[in-house]
């Protein structure tokens, strides 16, 4: 009766090796916890860049160009031919205001 199995009685006869078994089921557990890790550190990581490079970063030159032009009216003088009225840089008005009520007079 022969099963063609390599043994003479059809099974074999010796246990396994709990240790081993243990081990590589351990091992195993490792691998798959550190690839959770890492997989989550990297899709973290993947989706901090595409926030920054969507959201934070794109610049508009439209707004750019407005921005400038609002600084250099903030920060010069100038007229304004439709109302004949003066523009004087915003630290000289403060200063200037902060001197007039300092020293109690007002207009």
């Amino acid at each position: 009766m022969s099963h063609g199995s390599g043994h003479p009685t059809g099974y074999e006869k010796k246990d396994i090796n709990v240790r081993k078994v243990v081990l590589y089921t351990f091992i195993s557990v490792f691998l798959v916890i550190l690839s959770i890790v890492l997989v989550n550190e990297w899709f973290l990581k993947t989706k901090e860049e595409i926030y920054q490079e969507m959201v934070l970063k794109p610049k508009n030159q439209e707004l750019i160009d407005i921005r400038a032009r609002e600084d250099s009216l903030l920060n010069s003088y100038g007229k304004n031919d439709s109302t004949e009225t003066y523009r004087i840089p915003i630290d000289s008005a403060i200063a200037i205001t902060v001197r007039e009520n300092g020293s109690g007079s007002s207009k």
